[in-house]
């Protein structure tokens, strides 16, 4: 048995998907925050309804002040991918990843 096959508070996770969020989110090395939005959008319409969707739109709005501030910084870049450590270093970033792992995702 593991930490995954029992659910403490409910069971909106175990008995409404094939993965749950947590493992899904471990294995695609997804951020806090990104994390965070797959967690509360896949739960509202079994746990927290609209209050779940507005927790997720807020780790959006998150997202979106951290990726794309509205004026530009003359500092580097810093790394935020989950493939780097230490996090917060600075490296040169394409494509939303960083050089420093030699993956490029495109952005589009």
């Amino acid at each position: 048995m593991t930490a995954l096959d029992e659910q403490i508070g409910g069971s909106h996770y175990k008995d409404n998907f094939a993965i749950q969020p947590s493992l899904f989110i471990t294995k695609n090395k997804l951020l806090f925050n990104e994390g965070c939005v797959i967690k509360y959008v896949c739960r509202h319409p079994y746990k927290g309804g609209r209050l779940d969707l507005e927790k997720a739109k807020q780790y959006i709005d998150i997202i979106i002040e951290d990726y794309y501030p509205k004026e530009e910084s003359t500092k580097p870049p810093v790394c935020i991918c989950a493939l780097c450590e230490p996090r917060g270093s600075i490296y040169t970033i394409t494509n939303f990843y960083c050089n420093c792992h030699k993956e490029t995702k495109d952005a589009g």
